[in-house]
């Protein structure tokens, strides 16, 4: 999966220590061929 996102950067949003832009969720969203709001939705929802 290529999303054009800095593993670095991704490391740091995962870690809480950075915020992810509206942008780079499309980005991620598109490289695993699901809906952006995806990522929005509560875990469980």
């Amino acid at each position: 999966m290529d999303a054009g996102i800095g593993r670095s950067y991704l490391s740091g949003v995962e870690r809480g220590l950075r915020n992810i832009s509206l942008i780079n969720i499309t980005k991620l969203a598109h490289a695993l061929g699901i809906e952006p709001y995806l990522f929005l939705q509560r875990p469980g929802s």
